[in-house]
């Protein structure tokens, strides 16, 4: 089994006021996995997440002592998955 996908997240406000300090540019985010399946029921699969290593803010605000404040997308990750089905 191979699977990729790609999501696009379009330009946004992160906060009800829509200030310009809340506002974040689009990005799109790029992921894959490839997966084989044993004969005991058994699936060994990798993948990969943010293959791009895109860098962007995903959320931003302002506390209400106004310093700035802001949450990145997780870098490029690659894992490997064990699945036991029953």
């Amino acid at each position: 089994l191979l699977h990729a996908d790609y999501a696009h997240t379009a330009s946004q406000y992160t906060s009800s006021s829509n200030s310009p300090e809340t506002k974040i540019g689009a990005y799109g985010l790029l992921g894959a996995r490839v997966a084989y399946e044993l004969r005991n029921g058994m699936e060994l699969s990798v993948y990969g997440q943010n293959l791009t290593n895109s860098q962007h803010l995903r959320n931003r605000d302002t506390s209400f002592l106004g310093a700035e404040r802001g949450r990145y997308e997780m870098p490029r990750t690659f894992g490997a998955r064990l699945r036991v089905k029953f």
